[in-house]
């Protein structure tokens, strides 16, 4: 994540969705995630800053289910070594456009906090 004002990382959108970046457990930010032709950019509502992540740049992503059946959010994990949590009311819509762009084996079920 950058304070500088970075351009789009995409040209086309699949999808643009409402999200909460956990950038750490006191630092939580709304903003806009789009997943596009190029990867995931995450644009705050409000202060500076910007998560691009080229597809890639992309390990596997680790997606959250509770009960079988309620989705919270998805973690990227990237080739640095990095980590980007993710949470969103859209996160079933966010998976359909992320198989689009990754391999089978880069999108992976993670089972809630209340299951494990």
């Amino acid at each position: 994540m950058s304070e500088k004002n970075a351009g789009p990382l995409n040209s086309t959108a699949d999808i643009v969705i409402n999200a909460n970046a956990v950038l750490s457990p006191i630092n939580i930010r709304q903003g806009k995630l789009e997943i596009g032709n190029s990867g995931l950019d995450y644009r705050p509502s409000l202060g500076k800053g910007y998560i691009q992540i080229p597809w890639r740049n992309v390990k596997y992503i680790t997606v959250e289910r509770a009960f079988n059946f309620w989705y919270r959010g998805f973690i990227v994990y990237t080739t640095e070594g990095q980590s980007f949590e993710f949470i969103t009311n859209k996160t079933k819509k966010a998976l359909m456009a992320l198989a689009g762009h990754l391999k089978k084996d880069q999108l992976r079920l993670r089972k809630g906090i209340l299951e494990r």
